[in-house]
């Protein structure tokens, strides 16, 4: 989703004289990043035999897909 935010602009000359108009532009920013996950998660909890709870935390509105599939085993035998 784009962000639209209000930008305000003074002009300054190299002796310190300040305008005295100030100029407000929308500006449209591009979201062209997915949301990631705030630090500590996402989180499991009240793990049962069939079912466990998800806690997740994002830097921004979105969605989240969990799978759940067998652990995988690394050469040696152990998880990973």
């Amino acid at each position: 989703m784009a962000r639209l935010s209000c930008s305000y602009f003074v002009t300054e000359d190299l002796d310190g004289n300040l305008g005295t108009t100030v100029y407000e532009r929308l500006v449209e920013f591009p979201d062209n990043l997915p949301p990631r996950f705030i630090q500590t998660f996402p989180r499991t909890s009240l793990v049962r035999d069939n079912d466990f709870y998800v806690a997740v935390m994002l830097t921004e509105p979105g969605k989240v897909y969990v799978l759940v599939g067998p652990q995988r085993r690394r050469p040696d035998g152990r998880g990973h």
